[in-house]
């Protein structure tokens, strides 16, 4: 199976049972000041500190997409890896 079906079956598999959810979103030590790093079904996103990674929703063309918060706005985004 390739890596991209690899992450859809996980994805689906942790939509449907939402008590995985926060096993699939790990923060992670990052060195990189002002910036934050997670680990989301065995991908590294790199994103600025105001956003908080909430859950994996999907695959899409370009790798997995998870749903994260802005915490400056308030407001719930999606980041693609």
């Amino acid at each position: 199976m390739s890596s991209l079906g690899q992450h859809d079956a996980k994805a689906q598999k942790l939509m449907e049972n939402s008590d995985e959810d926060e096993e699939a979103v790990r923060e992670l030590d990052c060195e990189i000041k002002g910036m934050k790093k997670y680990s989301v079904l065995d991908s590294v996103f790199i994103i600025p500190e105001r956003y908080n990674i909430i859950e994996p929703i999907g695959t899409g063309a370009y790798g997995l997409v998870v749903a994260a918060i802005d915490s400056e706005k308030q407001a719930e985004v999606e980041e693609e890896e």
